[in-house]
């Protein structure tokens, strides 16, 4: 510990972090020195299977990443993903030095264990505020701004209020995230522009991050992917309930994620007030983040169907390639889904879009198989509505035994996916594709488990070709 100036008692500093209490006593002694999986990369577009895993202790983890608050224009830059994961096998030596690292992947699929509770702080609560319950709680903890910081401008776009697209609601959106004094600067017609946004002008908003590692990590089981998932949500449950229940707080939910990311310590040069606070005391455990007493896990709203539906045309199931089963989820989630903001995160070639109507034109995703290809006015999709289901729906002759799941079937073999998504319907059940998430971000989405077919059945080619296989056997 000789980097450090630290006093038995009082303040003291770790490069640009203040310390609180006393880092010297045998308990924090002894969680420094203690070994924490984690895996780095440069953006947050960190190229797949190639960010770095880390097998630091906490005093090197605190020395070489966590206690620097660095000058930088981009808030895009070095992140940390506080998880152990899958190896790819290969390795990456840094420049002249001995420094040889695993690469990896950071798939929430491959997470085996989380070994730091991760807070994302942006809703308006005051930093003060928080830095003293943390330091009552006692546990060791690090706190530090972010590179958004104190920012009085901020672009909300409009898949955050579901296509309900006015100034009015622009404004209360705003209200009900935390910013004060709200004021539009400049405002996008979405009827004029394919992806509209606003620029709001606020009072300056704090927004930071609060970091517990935990004294045993979180297992996960990587071999099974239904366990995994269960594992998965229940992790999220105890974050959610320990913020709002303990610390006060109404972090940003997609902090839960078990593959979440973390930019660095970070500001801009025109922000003075940054800060970075280390707090001395035992590691938190996952038993001090407990369960709420109403948990259940997320259960499916209707049982399975094994009958074909009306909207399968073709008279095959629409399965995906990794078993999810597209009528079952459309029938439960399907009047909540953002059709168009999905096609807009896959980057997919959209026409016109009737932000208004909740419609666009887009490049169909059986595209090859059309006489005129590369059309993107032929196939109309329509998000659900509440009341009605979403569609999608092509008008060309290739796609008239084509209906909506058909489509995606066909899309999932040509699409390019990010590295945040393994699988087509991993993004399917994105949380913020779902009008009701997003209305209320209490409110619920699909569980991508409830979804697998985890006892695979062959698609039928057509109901009578089954009736004369069963006779004849």
């Amino acid at each position: 510990m000789s980097d450090l100036t630290i006093a038995n008692t009082g303040q003291s500093n770790w490069n640009d972090a203040t310390i609180f209490g006393d880092l010297h006593s045998e308990e924090c002694q002894s969680l420094l020195q203690q070994n924490f999986n984690v895996i780095c990369g440069r953006s947050k577009k960190q190229a797949a299977d190639s960010w770095r895993a880390i097998d630091w202790t906490l005093h090197d983890l605190i020395e070489n990443i966590l206690s620097k608050h660095e000058v930088s224009f981009n808030k895009n830059g070095n992140a940390i993903v506080f998880a152990e994961t899958a190896k790819s096998g290969e390795v990456v030596e840094i420049g002249n030095t001995d420094e040889v690292y695993e690469l990896c992947g950071r798939k929430a699929q491959d997470i085996k264990n989380i070994t730091f509770a991760g807070f994302d702080i942006d809703d308006g609560s005051e930093l003060d505020s928080a830095t003293k319950k943390v330091e009552k709680l006692g546990f060791f903890a690090l706190i530090y701004t972010t590179h958004s910081h104190a920012r009085v401008q901020t672009k909300i776009k409009i898949a955050e209020l579901a296509g309900i697209w006015s100034e009015k609601n622009v404004l209360e959106y705003a209200a009900s995230k935390g910013f004060k004094d709200a004021q539009i600067v400049e405002f996008e017609n979405p009827e004029e522009y394919a992806k509209p946004s606003a620029i709001i002008s606020h009072e300056p908003l704090q927004k930071f991050r609060i970091l517990f590692p935990l004294n045993v990590p979180y297992q996960l089981d990587v071999a099974n992917p239904r366990e995994h998932s269960r594992l998965s949500e229940e992790y999220r449950a105890r974050m959610s309930a320990f913020a709002q229940n303990v610390l006060n707080v109404d972090p940003d939910e997609t902090g839960f994620d078990i593959n979440r990311l973390f930019y660095t310590p970070r500001h801009p040069q025109s922000i003075k007030d940054w800060f970075i606070g280390i707090y001395a005391g035992p590691a938190l455990t996952i038993d001090d983040m407990p369960l709420p007493d109403d948990y259940r896990p997320r259960q499916r709203l209707g049982s399975r169907s094994n009958a074909d539906r009306s909207f399968t045309a073709t008279h095959v199931r629409p399965i995906l390639s990794d078993g999810f089963d597209l009528i079952d989820w459309r029938r439960d989630w399907g009047a909540y889904f953002l059709v168009r903001e999905f096609f807009d995160i896959l980057q997919w070639d959209i026409g016109s879009d009737y932000a208004a109507r909740q419609e666009a034109r887009i490049l169909c995703p059986n595209d090859h198989s059309h006489s005129s290809p590369d059309d993107v006015m032929g196939c109309w999709i329509k998000d659900g509505t509440g009341t009605t289901k979403f569609a999608i729906h092509c008008h060309h002759n290739a796609c008239r035994e084509m209906g909506t799941l058909e489509q995606l079937v066909a899309l999932e073999h040509v699409v390019a996916l990010s590295d945040e998504y393994e699988t087509l319907s991993e993004l399917l059940c994105d949380r913020t594709l779902y009008s009701c998430y997003l209305n209320d971000h209490d409110g619920q989405w699909p569980a991508h488990h409830l979804y697998l077919r985890w006892d695979p059945q062959e698609p039928q080619t057509n109901v009578s070709d089954a009736v004369e296989m069963e006779v004849a056997q």
